[in-house]
């Protein structure tokens, strides 16, 4: 791994003990949270994740001698309140709501940092998770206070009941306009870009992201897997990024229709046949067949043949090269139990028991981009 993160970006650096931290990112990826981009591991042990660098934060914008306008904060707001209910959908209360928790890019998106403690449903309960939401609205609605109390406004929000009626109030006070980051510039003409208030659908159930969800075991899976990563271009495959991608379904990506039920739970959708080793199969298809491929490389300990079943600097390939010249054991796969779990562009993540498969298109070939087994324990 590089000493300095490619330019645009910043490194937060985890404990081990601290990974509740990244569970949270993963699970609740999505519009108007900071996505993780990337991940590593320092010398020591600690998960250095590698996020987007903001373009402003809030907090310098308050301290500005020209404070935000109505509509200005109506933008900053309101996607922040839907965030928070995909958060809570998804089984993740932040913890830390606050205006120093707010960060915007450079066209004025405003976006949750990474939860500091945060709660997950999974861990914490139905008692304690409930606190910890009804403890975010309430901090939600003094961050409210915050913008718009400098500006005479009163909505009541101390009397709205809830974060959705609360955000449908906050879009009577005024029409949305693009956050001035300069505050030299001239007040923008009303109009903010959709994008950066996205619609609320109906949010995902808080059971579907339960304990066996594939975020949860995803995150066990980069934590728990020993193997060295190395940064890659903000552009490149790399396994976080399409991990966050592949596991959320896909309208969590899109900011006019977040996710409503999630990936292991639904069909794969419908991706264009790619060419394997000479062949076009279906997604679906490419992942037994790589797999198929793989056992034989390793038996027979074929460098060369894993050089084309695997992704180029995978660590699926550095492993299976290390079982094949040391003779280590490779994380074996029951083909017989594949599942597709997720299907997304150019990726495919798929489970058997408690081996996940990640599968990429590389050069426009399908590759295995990893293959990880969770320790007997995990959960």
């Amino acid at each position: 791994m590089t000493s300095e993160p490619p330019p645009g970006t910043t490194v937060l650096r985890l404990r081990p003990d601290r990974t509740q931290r990244l569970e949270a990112l993963l699970q609740g990826a999505g519009p108007h949270l900071e996505p993780v981009l990337d991940i590593g591991s320092a010398t020591n042990g600690d998960l250095l994740l590698l996020l987007p660098a903001p373009a402003a934060r809030l907090v310098e914008l308050l301290v500005s001698p020209e404070p935000l306008t109505a509509g200005e904060a109506v933008t900053v707001l309101v996607p922040l309140a839907q965030a928070l209910q995909r958060l809570h959908a998804a089984g993740v209360a932040h913890g830390g709501v606050r205006p120093a928790a707010v960060v915007l890019d450079a066209e004025g998106s405003p976006a949750w940092t990474a939860p500091v403690a945060p709660l997950l449903l999974r861990k914490a309960g139905p008692t304690r998770f409930a606190a910890g939401v009804a403890g975010d609205a309430r901090d939600y609605r003094s961050l409210c206070e915050v913008l718009l109390t400098p500006l005479g406004i009163g909505i009541g929000i101390e009397e709205v009941d809830g974060l959705e009626r609360l955000e449908a109030a906050l879009f009577g006070i005024a029409p949305a306009e693009p956050v001035r980051l300069h505050r030299h510039l001239p007040p923008p003409v009303p109009g903010t870009p959709a994008r950066l208030l996205p619609a609320v659908a109906a949010p995902a159930s808080m059971a579907a992201r339960g304990p066996g969800s594939p975020v949860v075991a995803a995150v066990l899976r980069q934590v728990r897997s020993v193997r060295p990563r190395v940064w890659v271009a903000l552009g490149g495959a790399t396994v976080l990024l399409v991990t966050a991608l592949t596991l959320l379904p896909s309208g969590t990506r899109a900011p006019a229709a977040p996710a409503a039920e999630p990936s292991s739970t639904r069909a794969a959708p419908p991706v264009a046949s790619t060419p394997v080793a000479g062949r076009v199969l279906t997604p679906d298809a490419a992942i037994g067949a790589l797999l198929t491929e793989r056992e034989r490389c390793l038996t027979a300990g074929d460098r060369a043949c894993l050089h084309r079943v695997d992704a180029v600097d995978s660590p699926v390939l550095a492993a299976d090269l290390l079982a094949a010249e040391a003779g280590v054991e490779a994380v074996r796969v029951d083909r017989t139990r594949i599942r597709v779990t997720s299907v997304s562009g150019g990726t495919v993540l798929a489970t058997a028991g408690r081996v996940t498969v990640l599968a990429i298109r590389d050069r426009n070939d399908w590759r295995l981009r990893d293959v990880v087994a969770e320790p007997p324990d995990a959960g």
